[in-house]
C-alpha cells in the first residue's frame, strides 16, 4: 500500500496580517484565542471548498483546539516579551494590527491600525473570510474552541501534533468533491519542483 503524501503549504505572511486586520474591524473583540480559532474556520471553509487554505500555515492540535502554529507564535510574539521571530514578520504584523494589553488583563486585544489591503484575496478567499466572520464573528474564543473540539482535525490527531490537513475534508458538509484531489494533485507538484533544489 503506497504511504499518503504529506500535504504542506507556505505561510503567506501578507494574507495573515491582511486578515488579522480585517477581522479585528469586523468583529467586536479580538484576542489571541479567538483570532486562531477564526483563522482556523476561514482555512478549513476554503480548504474544502476549493482544494487550498487562506494563509497555509500548519496546524498542531492543542488543548483548546486546533491552532495555526506561525500565526500563533507571531501573534504571542506581538504581546510578549519573547522575540523568537524574524523581524520582518514582527514589523509587518505591527504596520496592520495594533496589541492593547494592560497589566490587569488576562488577554491582548489586537485592532486594525490601518485598512487590510483586501487585493492580497481572491474572491472565494473573500468568500470564505465573509462566511465565517458572518456565521462566528460574535463568538468568544470558547465558543469558538468547543465547535472545534468536535472536528476530526481535533478528536483524530495527537495532542500537540500536526494536523493532517485530509482530517479537515472529514464530516465537512461543505467539502468539494474535487477539492481533496486537487490539494493532493498541487502536493505533488510541489513536491517535484522542491526535488530539483535539493
Amino acid at each position: 500500500m503506497a504511504r499518503a503524501i504529506d500535504i504542506q503549504f507556505r505561510f503567506n505572511v501578507e494574507k495573515f496580517v491582511n486578515l488579522m486586520a480585517y477581522m479585528a474591524k469586523k468583529t467586536n473583540y479580538l484576542d489571541p484565542l479567538k483570532a486562531t480559532k477564526l483563522l482556523y474556520l476561514i482555512d478549513r471553509d476554503h480548504l474544502v471548498r476549493n482544494g487550498r487554505p487562506v494563509i497555509g500555515d500548519f496546524y498542531v492540535r492543542m488543548d483548546l483546539g486546533p491552532v495555526p502554529s506561525v500565526a500563533y507564535n507571531i501573534l504571542r510574539d506581538s504581546y510578549s516579551r519573547i522575540e523568537s521571530l524574524e523581524h520582518s514578520n514582527r514589523d509587518l504584523f505591527s504596520e496592520f494590527v495594533s496589541v492593547e494589553k494592560r497589566p490587569w488583563q488576562r488577554y491582548a486585544k489586537f485592532k486594525a491600525k490601518k485598512n487590510a489591503d483586501l487585493d492580497v484575496f481572491s474572491d472565494a478567499e473573500m468568500e470564505s473570510i465573509n462566511r465565517v466572520l458572518q456565521q462566528h464573528g460574535d463568538k468568544t474564543g470558547l465558543q469558538l474552541s468547543g465547535l472545534t473540539h468536535d472536528d476530526p482535525t481535533w478528536t483524530e490527531s495527537p495532542m500537540n501534533g500536526l494536523i493532517d490537513y485530509r482530517l479537515f475534508f472529514k464530516n465537512c458538509p461543505d467539502a468539494q468533491e474535487y477539492a481533496m484531489h486537487l490539494m493532493e494533485i498541487e502536493q505533488e507538484d510541489r513536491d517535484y519542483i522542491t526535488s530539483f533544489s535539493r
